[in-house]
């Protein structure tokens, strides 16, 4: 499906089993959404990705929702230090609207960066433009899923120009 990765559906036998040895509930429907499973099929690459980059722990975003945290990004990173970084993979362009309430949202929520990883070239143009228009103290980054996921770690895209936040291993 996403890089020629295979999913696996469990039978009802196969959930309970998983369901007992889970700390959290994994839900099952009947049929799967092609773009939530390939959403998070991004985001569990990516977080991934970010495990290889820094030192810290991923909290996926439904403990995230079980935290009562104020916005459910994909996924928080944190450091030992306890600073956060809000992962957002985007893989569709959200109306501006809804993306500048939700700068809003960021701006008041104790995040070192809300980092926006992208999945199409065009959906980066878009972010980019929002991110422009947008409150300028958010503090945020953006950067292609593409440059991204293999090699050297390139610099993101931000309002005051590139900057290389992966070449730390922690914040």
């Amino acid at each position: 499906m996403l890089d020629r990765k295979r999913l696996i559906r469990l039978t009802p036998l196969g959930y309970r089993v998983v369901e007992e040895n889970l700390v959290i509930e994994v839900p099952q429907t009947r049929k799967p959404d092609i773009r939530t499973l390939r959403h998070d099929a991004h985001v569990t690459s990516v977080r991934f990705r970010l495990a290889e980059i820094w030192t810290g722990s991923w909290l996926p975003e439904k403990a995230i929702k079980q935290e009562d945290f104020p916005r459910v990004p994909d996924g928080l990173f944190i450091f030992p230090s306890g600073k956060k970084v809000a992962v957002e993979v985007e893989c569709t362009a959200k109306s501006r609207a809804r993306f500048l309430r939700l700068l809003e949202d960021w701006r008041r929520i104790d995040v070192k960066l809300v980092l926006y990883i992208t999945t199409a070239q065009y959906v980066f143009r878009v972010i980019q433009k929002y991110l422009s228009d947008g409150p300028q103290n958010v503090p945020f980054a953006l950067v292609r899923w593409e440059d991204l996921q293999n090699g050297e770690p390139p610099p993101v895209w931000t309002l005051n120009g590139p900057v290389k936040v992966f070449n730390r291993k922690e914040y």
